[in-house]
């Protein structure tokens, strides 16, 4: 993308007055007029410092050599500052695209989560490129991350329906729900064929050397994750595997305050169990572990400066069931 044209005006710019475009019209999903970054068209390439605008069009830029630098830039910038923890890109449902650094909310009530599945097709996509750069794991991390979480969740079990948006948390404004067409459902079927192309990246000279090996796979123990404190992301959230499940209210009746008040240690033991749901018979894996829950009567009750983690404030709450229904069989995580 040429930046400007003979006379200096930014290409876009210079476009629009051929067109007649008034100086101030802006076009659909721009925030301002003139926002040229919601299309990646704000500086030269080589130049930019951090990823911006459209989250799927972000991740299909093209070009190597000397490139390589500002590839591995930006894709860190996105992965370490503006990823959300299941893998989904995107916070901002205006442009459909990225945020400032950190800024990650958790659905629409709260200002954001897009998200959208085409997006985290497009890092697949991009993650594939950079490991036929460099073979290094990381990039198959944040593949497999996003397959799992936003890619593979976007289609019912019965393939005929879809979703587009992934918000990580409930939204009464905005309810996500599974339509029977959206624009990235011919990207997803061939998505979902290429992953039958293979699991492993290895080098040709590795494979001639070594006509059998061993692969020792870890990590298949449920445990929590936690996003950067920065991101303000306060997710109760498990993982088994590259499965990321991120506790919301909407499964779980029991729940009236958003779990803003509920606070799972990371070194707690987490144990499985298997588990029949009892209305439909179906056999899953029921992961628990203990919680505390703030009880604000308690606190509110306490003299106007007294800490409010002392003893008290806190009491242990009841066995629970929140379902997770990425898969199936379904897994289940139970607080006790």
């Amino acid at each position: 993308m040429r930046q400007s044209c003979e006379d200096g005006k930014h290409y876009y710019d210079w476009e629009a007055e051929k067109r007649g475009d008034g100086p101030w019209k802006r076009p659909d999903r721009y925030p301002t007029s003139g926002a040229h970054w919601y299309n990646q068209a704000h500086a030269p390439i080589l130049q930019q410092q951090s990823i911006e605008g459209h989250s799927s069009g972000g991740q299909q830029l093209s070009k190597t050599g000397e490139w390589q630098a500002t590839l591995s830039r930006l894709w860190n910038n996105m992965v370490d500052q503006k990823m959300y923890i299941t893998g989904g890109i995107g916070a901002m449902k205006q442009w459909e695209g990225f945020g400032i650094d950190y800024v990650l909310p958790q659905s629409t009530d709260e200002g954001g989560c897009y998200a959208e599945t085409c997006a985290s097709i497009a890092v697949m996509f991009l993650a594939d490129r950079m490991l036929d750069i460099d073979h290094n794991g990381r990039y198959a991390d944040i593949m497999e991350l996003c397959l799992y979480n936003n890619v593979m969740t976007a289609m019912s079990l019965d393939s005929k329906s879809f979703t587009y948006v992934n918000q990580l948390s409930s939204s009464e404004a905005d309810k996500s729900g599974r339509k029977d067409w959206f624009c990235f459902t011919l990207t997803l079927s061939a998505s979902s064929a290429s992953v039958s192309n293979g699991y492993l990246t290895l080098d040709a000279t590795y494979l001639s050397a070594n006509l059998t090996f061993t692969l020792d796979i870890h990590g298949f123990s449920p445990r929590f994750t936690e996003p950067h404190p920065y991101t303000n992301q306060n997710t109760i959230s498990i993982a088994r595997g590259p499965i990321i499940y991120c506790l919301e209210d909407a499964q779980n009746p029991w729940e009236t305050n958003h779990f803003k008040d509920v606070v799972l240690k990371p070194c707690e033991k987490v144990t499985e169990e298997e588990r029949v749901h009892e209305p439909s018979g179906e056999k899953y894996v029921a992961l628990r572990a203990k919680v505390t829950k703030r009880s604000l009567a308690r606190w509110q009750a306490k003299e106007v400066g007294q800490d409010p983690s002392v003893t008290g404030s806190w009491q242990q709450k009841q066995t629970y069931t929140a379902w997770l229904t990425v898969l199936s069989p379904a897994y289940a995580f139970l607080m006790a």
